[in-house]
């Protein structure tokens, strides 16, 4: 190594090195948000599907129930159905990794398509309970 850096002049290897790093951080630090962001997501969308098996749990409990058919206000298999909306406990999990794969998937493709990534298909988990509501979830934050 010192024979290669004898002919890289030393204020041209630090600028370089210092380059190098600050690129380096920048990547980290986009790596650590995307981390801070995923830990979030799970914490939230586990406290909303609390929410709303105690909601569920409340309207059971004073006999609202939606399991005859009456969808107006009540619960039915911990579905809670009320203000015209239908609310739906979600998989934290089984939701970020829908969410960070899709978005693997097409913001790799949108730069390389001929890249591995951007050719995968994530596949589904969970069943179709877990899928409408991270579909709920999905759509509304992709609400302006």
């Amino acid at each position: 190594m010192p024979v290669a850096e004898a002919g890289f002049p030393d204020k041209d290897r630090k600028a370089l090195t210092r380059q190098l790093a600050a690129a380096r951080d920048a990547a980290a630090d986009a790596v650590a948000a995307v981390e801070r962001a995923a830990a979030e997501a799970l914490e939230k969308v586990a406290a909303y599907g609390e929410e709303v098996r105690a909601a569920a749990a409340g309207l059971k409990g004073r006999g609202l129930s939606a399991d005859d058919g009456q969808l107006l206000g009540g619960t039915a298999g911990g579905v809670v159905h009320l203000g015209g909306e239908v609310w739906r406990p979600a998989d934290g999990g089984a939701l970020l990794g829908a969410l960070l794969g899709a978005v693997l998937q097409g913001t790799v493709a949108a730069r390389d398509p001929r890249h591995p990534l951007a050719a995968l298909r994530w596949g589904q988990l969970g069943g179709l309970a877990e899928k409408a509501a991270r579909d709920e979830l999905l759509s509304k934050a992709a609400e302006p």
